[in-house]
Parts: C-alpha cells; sequence; structure tokens
C-alpha cells in the first residue's frame, strides 16, 4: 500500500477516535445515558452505541442531530482541541 493510503487510514481513524471519544465526553458531562441521547437526537440507541465503540462512522446530518440533542453547535462538537 501507498504512504499516502495509510495517512488517509489513519487520519481516519484518528477522526473515529476523536468523535467517539468527544461524544462519550459530552454524553456524560450533561448526565444522559446512551437511550437518553438517541431520543434527545432522533436517532436509534444502536447508533449512538456504533458511533461510541467506532464501529460506525456518522453522516453529517446524524451528527447534526446528535449535537441537537446535546443542546450544542455541530461545529463544537466536531472540535477536538
Amino acid at each position: 500500500m501507498s504512504r499516502l493510503y495509510n495517512n488517509k487510514m489513519d487520519n481516519l481513524l484518528n477522526l473515529r477516535e476523536n468523535l467517539a471519544s468527544k461524544l462519550r465526553m459530552e454524553r456524560a458531562k450533561r448526565h444522559l445515558s446512551q437511550e437518553k441521547l438517541a431520543a434527545k437526537s432522533d436517532i436509534s440507541l444502536l447508533t449512538v452505541g456504533t458511533i461510541e465503540r467506532m464501529e460506525n462512522f456518522p453522516s453529517i446530518e446524524t451528527m447534526a442531530r446528535i449535537a441537537n440533542g446535546l443542546d450544542m453547535k455541530l461545529c463544537d462538537l466536531l472540535n477536538f482541541d
């Protein structure tokens, strides 16, 4: 495999890890279970769980729903600094 391909795959893995970690952290700060966040976000419990376990890479629409469920802006949810 090429180095460029490996870098892209590493970047995707880092994005998944950052997203999963940020989602768990923001959910915990709000004392929300996965089930409560799913209901507030109008998505399935399975979706929340698979994102947090890095088994699913959500669409922007799903991330926007999650951000709304967390009462935050999407850009803040996607800020990993």
